[in-house]
């Protein structure tokens, strides 16, 4: 559009316009430069992809009537021109044959001299012919001739020479015998002149011009029309498809912010002992006591770690998906190991004071009864239709978030687990959106340039 707007105020300029046609290419630019970066923060993009679009074709319009319509002062000048083209020549003529007239005067007057003295020369010794030079009067192929052209002289050249010229009938010629310059049409029957157009047909030339002109500019009016009405064709596209889409999306959060869902699955590991050095234990009675291994640092003490259960695979998942501005935010945990950090022993066997079954289903509750208001039996299926929705201009685009590791339990066990993040957001599909707004470029501004040519052959308006 601003290459569209510089051609256009280039016409302008060469119309007559001259620095008032820069105006509207400034104040175009100053605007969408303000938009850009004071206002674009404070109104919406599709109101300022509006408001900037409007200001585009009133400043197109500003700019075509410029190039249009000729300044009143160069109007008045031109049709002027017109009017009193043959007085303009005849006074530029006169003061042509002013300015050489002093010139050539000292080389007149040396030419006839030269010519007296020949005479003279013939007539004493009375044998003409022996002199070897004939007079201008009776032989005039040896006539030399001068032309004007830009106030200068051009010569000298024989009159062969000059007719190879093909001068127009208004140059003015000079030879020997002429007290002043006159133009070549009056040497009729001894120089050949040029006859001038006839003025119907420089009047054609005109008019065609001038119909070239006008369907240029109707045809470069609906090649920028084509672009603005294919801008805002795929604009309402792309607001259709979006809206479908959001649509999609809402459907599944049933319009709710958070929705959430989980799995729990059998449990399978290994339990094994750690080895640690002996430390203090503590001792409940003589029968039943509970053994805890510690470790003191900077005087605190830490509980340490007694057995591992290393689970097979996954036993536990937990998902919850919510909204978050204009993105989609999946925090996920999943199980990893468990750890016994005490050691019971009752009547001489050791016991654990729960299992990991009962461990990892003590953690699984406690993240549902935390996000129990979001709870969704069908999640995983929502959750497998969002990641893989899409359209024809727009899809769900990821990217992995950070990933921390979480324990759940007692002093005396931990379940060990990840928490993730996976943010999600719309994107749009580029090469789909290019693609039909070239297509719809090409058809609307094939249309256009199919209508400018039928007009310009048929002419319907007689310009």
């Amino acid at each position: 559009m601003l290459i569209l707007q510089i051609v256009l105020t280039l016409i302008a300029w060469f119309r007559g316009w001259k620095w008032y046609s820069l105006i509207p290419l400034s104040v175009g630019v100053m605007i969408s430069l303000i938009f850009k970066y004071f206002i674009s923060s404070l109104i919406e993009p599709l109101n300022i992809d509006l408001i900037e679009s409007i200001w585009v074709v009133v400043i197109n319009i500003t700019l075509l009537i410029m190039c249009i319509k000729v300044p009143k002062h160069d109007n008045l000048e031109t049709e002027k021109v017109l009017q009193d083209e043959n007085s303009i020549d005849n006074d530029t003529d006169n003061e042509k044959i002013n300015y050489d007239k002093e010139d050539f005067k000292v080389e007149s007057e040396t030419v006839e001299k030269g010519v007296s003295e020949v005479s003279v020369e013939v007539k004493n010794d009375s044998e003409e012919k022996s002199i070897g030079c004939n007079s201008p009067s009776n032989d005039i192929k040896t006539k030399k001739y001068y032309y004007s052209k830009w106030r200068r002289k051009k010569g000298p050249y024989t009159e062969d020479e000059i007719n190879r010229l093909r001068l127009r009938p208004d140059t003015l010629i000079w030879t020997e015998g002429l007290e002043n310059w006159r133009p070549l049409s009056e040497f009729k029957g001894v120089l050949i002149t040029t006859p001038p157009l006839p003025k119907e047909l420089m009047l054609n030339k005109n008019k065609t011009l001038k119909k070239a002109l006008i369907f240029l500019v109707l045809l470069i009016i609906s090649l920028g029309t084509s672009f603005v009405g294919t801008y805002y064709i795929m604009e309402a596209q792309k607001n259709k498809y979006f809206k479908s889409f959001k649509y999609e999306i809402d459907k599944l959060f049933t319009d709710k912010i958070v929705i959430c869902g989980g799995k729990k699955y059998r449990t399978e590991g290994e339990l094994r002992e750690i080895n640690r050095p002996d430390q203090p234990y503590d001792e409940s009675d003589d029968s039943d006591r509970v053994e805890i291994f510690y470790e003191i640092i900077e005087g605190k003490k830490r509980a340490l770690p007694m057995y591992r259960f290393d689970n097979q695979g996954e036993i536990f998942k937990y998902d919850k998906l919510m909204k978050h501005g204009s993105e989609y935010w999946l925090e996920s945990y999943a199980s990893k190991d468990l750890e016994y950090f005490a050691r019971v022993t009752e009547n001489g066997r050791i016991v654990q004071f729960v299992s990991p079954e009962e461990a990892y289903n003590n953690c699984f509750l406690h993240l549902c009864n935390k996000n129990a208001e979001c709870f969704k039996e069908d999640f995983y299926e929502r959750l497998s239709y969002f990641v893989v929705l899409n359209n024809k201009y727009f899809h769900i685009a990821e990217y992995e978030g950070a990933r921390f590791d979480r324990s759940f339990g007692t002093e005396y066990y931990h379940v060990n687990f990840e928490e993730g993040y996976t943010y999600y957001h719309i994107a749009k599909n580029d090469s789909a959106i290019e693609q039909d707004f070239r297509m719809i470029l090409i058809i609307t501004g094939g249309i256009s340039i199919f209508l400018i040519v039928l007009l310009y052959i048929f002419n319907p308006f007689k310009w």
